[in-house]
């Protein structure tokens, strides 16, 4: 997807359709966690909670953070109505 598609509120997919990852509120530049090699990435970040994987639901997930790209690159769909 596009970063700019990401959007608080929706529900979005991976590739596979089986980890469905809700998206709570878009940070401001560098406000993320960062376990990657190198510089920081001087971008917006992603706070969102895994809800499903497979067809475990969460019943209390851990609300996370990753830049903006990397979240776009990790989904292929937003999530349907149905899924959520």
């Amino acid at each position: 997807m596009k970063p700019e598609n990401i959007t608080p509120g929706k529900s979005y997919l991976n590739r596979s359709g089986r980890t469905e990852r809700a998206v709570l509120n878009l940070t401001r530049k560098g406000d993320f966690d960062w376990f990657g090699r190198g510089p920081k990435p001087d971008e917006p970040g992603v706070v969102y909670q895994d809800t499903r994987n497979g067809k475990t639901k969460y019943a209390s997930p851990a609300i996370r953070s990753m830049c903006l790209s990397s979240f776009a690159k990790w989904a292929e769909s937003e999530a349907p109505s149905w899924a959520t």
